[in-house]
């Protein structure tokens, strides 16, 4: 169950509950709402219950999906726009007409969208910010979706990268790069349908490091055998390396035991003022240390 109510929502964006597959009841009361797209959620399952109730619903031909999906009483939606309409429960009012509104079946008739793509195809400098245009016609006005060439769904609030769309069907891709090369899909719908086109986008030069524009040709990747030959000489490298390491440290183990000496050491307390003969005088002092050392053979 999710609950989003007082909330003063205009707006429930494209995929919005998409992921949300066990959505089982929607509360959607008291809010600003004018339209609700059916694609706004998940396509394997609807919500079980939604409550619409107290919204600011422009009634056409765009419910009625909801009206398909759900019976009378399940779901309740008066409309606020056209003035016509206002305080009537769609849904009620289409299983049980009982006095037909002004301009009904204009109302409730759509126009599936149509697109005028002016170019197919269009070629672009490196660094270049372009827009992509996707003029839609119909009735009720039509939304329109971006698929870029990475297979992404870009849609007015959810931007991808360095492309963003607007509330006019455009797709704005900044900065454009190599990278950004391919075919671009403009994807049109409303209650009458839905429709697709497309534009092949291809980019000049590439970009250089801190600037924008001409940085010459795109660089190929390598081939197979350029990879083997750096991977084989990488080896051969390290290989080298670890012998080297090797012979020092072995050559140097070799010349330490040859060098190494033995001593010994002798230590002697003689007490301090005694003479040669080792007799102490009367008195005596403090002891001294005579340390000598001497080869081992």
């Amino acid at each position: 169950m999710l609950v989003l109510t007082h909330m003063q929502l205009e707006v429930i964006q494209e995929f919005a509950f998409s992921s949300l597959n066990n959505l089982r009841r929607l509360d959607l009361s008291n809010n600003n709402l004018k339209t609700l797209r059916q694609t706004s959620f998940s396509l394997k399952k609807l919500p079980e219950k939604m409550i619409l109730d107290n919204n600011l619903w422009n009634c056409n031909c765009d419910l009625k999906w909801i009206l398909s999906s759900y019976d009378v009483g399940d779901v309740s939606v008066k409309c606020d726009s056209p003035s016509s309409w206002r305080g009537v429960d769609i849904l009620r009012f289409i299983r049980k007409p009982t006095a037909t509104p002004k301009n009904y079946t204009e109302l409730m008739t759509c126009a599936g969208p149509k697109l005028v793509m002016q170019r197919r195809a269009i070629s672009v400098t490196a660094g270049q910010d372009v827009p992509l245009r996707c003029p839609a016609k119909g009735r009720p006005s039509p939304t329109v979706n971006w698929v870029v060439p990475k297979g992404v769904t870009v849609t007015v609030g959810k931007p991808y990268r360095k492309t963003s769309l607007n509330n006019k069907g455009t797709l704005l891709i900044q900065r454009i790069s190599q990278y950004d090369a391919g075919r671009y899909k403009c994807y049109a719908y409303n209650g009458g349908g839905n429709v697709t086109d497309s534009i092949e986008v291809t980019v000049i030069g590439q970009l250089g490091p801190g600037k924008a524009g001409l940085a010459g040709p795109t660089p190929r990747p390598p081939d197979h055998l350029t990879l083997l030959l750096a991977t084989l000489m990488g080896s051969l490298t390290f290989l080298g390396v670890v012998i080297f390491c090797c012979s020092i440290i072995f050559l140097w183990s070799r010349g330490y035991k040859q060098g190494k000496q033995a001593f010994m050491m002798e230590l002697a307390f003689v007490p301090r003022g005694s003479d040669e003969g080792g007799k102490g005088k009367s008195g005596g002092g403090p002891l001294a240390t005579n340390v000598n050392f001497k080869r081992a053979r």
